[in-house]
C-alpha cells in the first residue's frame, strides 16, 4: 500500500516562510521530497493538508496561492503516474526509487533532497555506517544552508564549498574534520553523477579533502596512572566512563563501537572473541585479570550484553551506542580537564594509548598491527603471518603490568 501526503515543513522562525514538501510511503518506508515552494504558516491548513488560498492579505497574493494549490495537485497526479509506473513493471521498488524518478519530473533535484534519499537508499540496502556518516556530514551542510534550504546542483559549485569550508573553520571544526565532512558529500555528489541526476563537474577541487597530521591523541602511563588512582563516586556517570575507557585499553585499544555489541557469550575459554565492525577482522584477546573486575563491576546479569552500554534490548541498539558515545566521551573530557590534560580525554585516546606505549616498549609494529585488527596497512600484515596469538598476549600482558 502506497500513500502520498502533502505537509508544510516549517522555518526555524516563527515569522518565516515554510517548504512544501511531499511524503512518499511504501511498504514501511518513506521519503520525502522537497518542492522548492515556500509559503507562510498561516497560508497552509493542517487540517486538510493544503494550500490555504482564503488566507491570503491581497488579491495578488490568493491568486499565487491558488496557482500554487493547482502545481501541487498537478505534482500529486504526477506522482501517482510514477507509483502506477512502478506497480505496472511487476518487480519489488523502494519509495526512494519513486522519490528519485519524480524529483526529475519536478525537474529541479536539489542536492539535500538527493542526498536525504540516497541515505534513505543505503539504510533499506544495510549500509547503515556509511548512511551515518552521509547523514551526518549532510546535516552540517544544511546547518550551513540554513536548514530548510536546498541547492539546485547547478548552483552546487567550487564557491559555494568554499563558503562551506570557511564557515566550517570559523566554528572552530579542525580541518580533518571538514575533509571528513566534504569528503562525504564529494561520494554523495558522485552518486548523483553517476545516477544522472548531476552534471559532471569538479565543485570539489579547491576545497581540502585530504587528510592532515594532527596532535598525538595519546597519553602516557603515568597519565593512565594518575586516571585510574582518581577518585570518584561509584557508580556515577564520570566512574562508568573511566571504567570502559580502561576496558578498552585493556583490551588492545577495543573501539566503542565493539565494546557496545560485546555479548557475554562472547566470552569463553579463557579468551574473548569479537568481530570488528569497522573490517570485520575476528579478534580474540587472552581474557585477563583487570578485564574480569572491571565486568564484575558492572553488574549486567539480566542482560545478554558484557558492557552496560546498550541498555535495553529491544530498542534501537545504534542509537543506544551513540548516545552512550557521546555521554562517555563527555565525561572523559571533563575528567581530563582535572587532570590538567592538553589533549582532549576521550575512548579512542584509550586506543592510540596502547599502540603508543607498545611501541615505546618496544613491541614490533607487526604485533601492534595485528592487536588493533589493522587491515590496510599492507607492508604491516606481510609480517603478520609469522606472529602467533600468543606474541600479542604477551605484549598485552606487558602492557597491562604497568599499571
Amino acid at each position: 500500500m502506497s500513500k502520498i501526503s502533502l505537509f508544510l515543513r516549517p522555518s526555524a522562525h516563527v515569522a518565516g516562510e515554510g517548504i512544501l514538501c511531499f511524503r512518499l510511503s511504501h511498504a514501511g518506508a518513506t521519503a520525502v521530497i522537497s518542492t522548492g515552494v515556500r509559503i507562510l504558516r498561516e497560508e497552509w491548513s493542517s487540517h486538510v493538508m493544503a494550500v490555504n488560498p482564503d488566507a491570503a492579505v491581497s488579491p495578488a497574493r490568493r491568486q499565487t496561492l491558488l496557482s500554487i494549490a493547482a502545481e501541487m495537485q498537478c505534482h500529486m497526479q504526477r506522482m501517482q503516474d510514477v507509483f502506477g509506473t512502478f506497480y505496472r513493471s511487476g518487480s519489488p521498488f523502494h519509495v526512494s526509487q519513486v522519490a528519485q524518478v519524480f524529483r526529475h519530473a519536478l525537474g529541479a533535484a536539489g542536492f539535500v533532497a538527493y542526498a536525504q534519499g540516497l541515505i534513505l537508499r543505503m539504510l533499506h540496502s544495510g549500509s547503515r555506517i556509511t548512511a551515518e556518516r552521509y547523514k551526518t556530514s549532510l546535516n552540517s551542510f544544511c546547518r550551513f544552508l540554513g536548514h530548510t534550504s536546498d541547492v539546485p546542483f547547478p548552483e552546487f559549485t567550487s564557491p559555494l564549498l568554499q563558503s562551506y569550508e570557511r564557515w566550517l573553520h570559523l566554528q572552530g571544526i579542525t580541518a580533518n574534520t571538514s575533509s571528513f565532512y566534504l569528503r562525504n558529500l564529494r561520494a554523495v555528489f558522485n552518486r548523483a553523477v553517476a545516477d544522472g541526476v548531476a552534471a559532471a563537474s569538479s565543485p570539489f577541487s579547491q576545497v581540502f579533502t585530504g587528510v592532515s597530521k594532527t596532535v598525538k591523541r595519546a597519553v602516557d602511563i603515568d597519565t593512565l596512572r594518575a586516571l585510574k588512582c582518581m577518585s570518584l563516586p561509584a557508580g556515577s556517570p564520570a566512574d562508568l566512563a573511566r571504567s570502559l575507557f580502561f576496558f578498552s585499553f585493556y583490551t588492545r585499544g577495543m573501539s566503542f563501537v565493539d565494546m557496545a555489541f560485546l555479548r557475554k557469550s562472547d566470552v569463553a575459554d579463557g579468551r574473548l572473541t569479537y568481530c570488528r565492525q569497522k573490517t570485520h577482522r575476528q579478534l580474540s584477546i587472552l581474557w585477563e585479570t583487570p578485564m574480569q573486575r572491571i565486568v564484575e563491576g558492572f553488574g549486567t546479569s539480566q542482560s545478554p550484553y558484557l558492557l552496560p552500554i546498550i541498555r535495553r534490548p529491544e530498542g534501537n541498539l545504534r542509537n543506544q551506542y551513540i548516545s552512550a558515545r557521546q555521554c562517555v566521551n563527555r565525561h572523559l573530557r571533563a575528567l581530563g580537564e582535572r587532570l590538567g590534560l592538553k589533549v582532549p580525554l576521550t575512548m579512542y585516546v584509550a586506543r592510540h594509548s596502547w599502540a603508543s606505549i607498545a611501541r615505546g616498549n618496544q613491541v614490533p609494529v607487526a604485533v601492534i598491527s595485528e592487536a588493533l585488527g589493522h587491515t590496510s596497512e599492507h607492508t604491516t600484515l606481510i609480517y603478520l603471518a609469522s606472529f602467533e596469538p600468543a606474541s600479542v598476549d604477551r605484549a598485552n600482558r606487558m602492557i597491562l603490568g604497568l599499571l
